[in-house]
């Protein structure tokens, strides 16, 4: 029998992860990492292999994990998540 170990940190309220571990030297692993970051005009995204970014409007602004834009509102489709972010 195998016994597991969840965890939720929600150290960053706003993006929770939850961790699984297992017996044995079982590493942890991160079921849903992502972050959105915004500073200066610039959203970043780290842990998510696709990444786009769109205005409130449905249209397509870029597909990179770091992006610069102008003042708003945008959606950020990040892994199986979809993030409302202000651009100030």
């Amino acid at each position: 029998m195998t016994d597991f170990k969840l965890a939720l940190d929600v150290t960053d309220a706003s993006n929770p992860v939850f961790t699984v571990s297992g017996t044995g030297g079982a590493q942890l692993v991160a079921l849903d990492s992502v972050k959105v970051k915004v500073s200066a005009g610039t959203i970043s995204v780290s842990g998510a292999e696709r990444v786009a970014v769109y205005t409130t409007s449905g249209t397509l602004v870029s597909t990179s994990a770091t992006t610069t834009v102008p003042s708003g509102l945008y959606i950020v489709k990040a892994g199986s998540k979809a993030h409302k972010v202000a651009v100030k």
